[in-house]
């Protein structure tokens, strides 16, 4: 449908953006069809005390549920601790978080 309108076009930004479908090639087999990764179930929710517990309450399922506070406001959790500051980095299950307090 795309290359039959762009084949209509008459104005020179229409026939460069035909030349441009016309000559890209699809590089399907460059990207895997799904990404798979390993997790322990272990669980950090961060941020402000009300909605992590909030989150929390749906996840008791998870193996390990730690709750890290950015707002300092006493909660009910057992695995609730406080944070002034929070850096996460890592993808796909393989965390590291540093805190300042």
């Amino acid at each position: 449908m795309l290359k039959q309108l762009l084949e209509q076009a008459t104005s020179n930004n229409g026939k460069a953006r035909l030349y441009a479908f016309e000559n890209t090639v699809e590089l399907t087999n460059l990207i895997p069809p799904t990404v798979s990764y390993e997790s322990g179930g272990n669980t950090l929710i961060v941020g402000p005390t009300a909605i992590i517990e909030s989150a929390a309450a749906q996840l008791s399922q998870m193996n390990s549920l730690t709750l890290l506070s950015t707002d300092g406001e006493k909660g009910t959790n057992p695995e609730l601790y406080f944070a002034n500051s929070v850096q996460v980095s890592g993808f796909l299950g393989t965390f590291e978080v540093l805190i300042e307090n």
